[in-house]
């Protein structure tokens, strides 16, 4: 085991108060912030980065252009996203939140601040993300009921 997923196992036992809440042999473990919000933690072998993965949403059934377009917006907006970066996992048509540091540059109290906000961050990108869908599929609803297509 490197020094830097050391180091994070001995925050992650600290936090949690157990020996049981470590990485995995691959530097992976999953944590239930919620019922609803679970996040992966992973330090890459030989690295000194920790990366923090959360699901945001599925991709609306049929998502247009404009809906990707304020998902990329929301990306580079550091005050709306909160350091967090939103990609898309193909395999799963699910957007994901990934947070990234340096485990050099944090300490056992930064990292329990960043893992105690997640919930939150994830709750309000959550918001934003169902918001922009929501905003989408009413404009092209309103757009078909304008142009006449429901009617018989």
């Amino acid at each position: 085991m490197n020094e830097y997923r050391h180091r994070v196992n001995d925050w992650l036992r600290a936090l949690y108060g157990d020996n049981e809440t470590v990485l995995d042999e691959t530097g992976r473990i999953y944590l239930t912030h919620s019922d609803d919000i679970g996040l992966v933690i992973c330090v890459p072998d030989e690295a000194d980065d920790v990366y923090i993965y959360a699901d945001l949403m599925r991709v609306p059934d049929q998502p247009d252009q404009e809906f990707f377009e304020q998902v990329l917006a929301l990306n580079g907006s550091p005050q709306l996203n909160f350091g967090f970066n939103i990609f898309l996992e193909r395999q799963s048509s699910q957007l994901v939140a990934l947070y990234s540091r340096q485990v050099s540059a944090l300490d056992i109290e930064k990292f329990g601040n960043i893992l105690s906000n997640i919930p939150k961050t994830i709750q309000s990108l959550r918001l934003q993300l169902i918001e922009y869908a929501q905003d989408i599929k009413k404009s092209n609803f309103q757009n078909e009921i304008y142009r006449g297509e429901f009617r018989q």
